[in-house]
């Protein structure tokens, strides 16, 4: 697995392509070289390489399918953002009309508070102007029957000076 130089220092070569790193942690002493997997019987070393090989493999195939349907993920993506801005400008138009007619209903709840707070005032006030009403009616009604009969009486005056003068 490893190869020696003449100068002692350890130069790595990998036996197989894929197993450098392998080769490494084996030198190392972290993975013992004997080692089998039960349940095959294939040595631990080509088992790790060839899941490590079978898992390159699938994450490139993931990576090439991902990279074909990507101009998908973008329209879904893009419908997702559009139908996002929709829905915000929906919910703003609907908040802005929730707020007029809360506004319009607290108008008109007001409105009905001053109204019945005015009522009893209004009741009052014709109470009290009832009876001055009355009274200035009573002065007035004379006055305005002698100044009617006043009228009426100018008026046939009237009416007799032109039948006089169309004769």
């Amino acid at each position: 697995m490893l190869e020696q130089t003449s100068n002692d220092s350890p130069v790595l070569q990998p036996t197989q392509p894929w197993g450098l790193i392998w080769d490494i942690w084996e030198a190392q002493g972290k993975i013992p070289s004997g080692l089998n997997c039960p349940a095959i019987q294939v040595p631990y070393s080509a088992a790790m390489k060839f899941s490590l090989a079978a898992l390159v493999v699938v994450l490139a195939l993931a990576h090439g399918s991902q990279a074909a349907q990507s101009p998908e993920v973008e329209k879904l993506a893009q419908y997702f953002q559009d139908l996002s801005a929709q829905l915000t400008s929906t919910t703003q138009e609907l908040v802005q009309k929730i707020q007029s007619e809360t506004f319009v209903e607290d108008g008109k709840a007001q409105l009905q508070q001053i109204q019945a707070q005015l009522a009893p005032l209004a009741d009052n006030m014709q109470a009290q102007l009832k009876p001055l009403a009355e009274n200035m009616q009573a002065q007035l009604k004379p006055l305005v029957d002698n100044f009617q009969a006043q009228m009426e009486d100018l008026f046939r005056k009237l009416m007799d000076q032109t039948k006089s003068l169309g004769q």
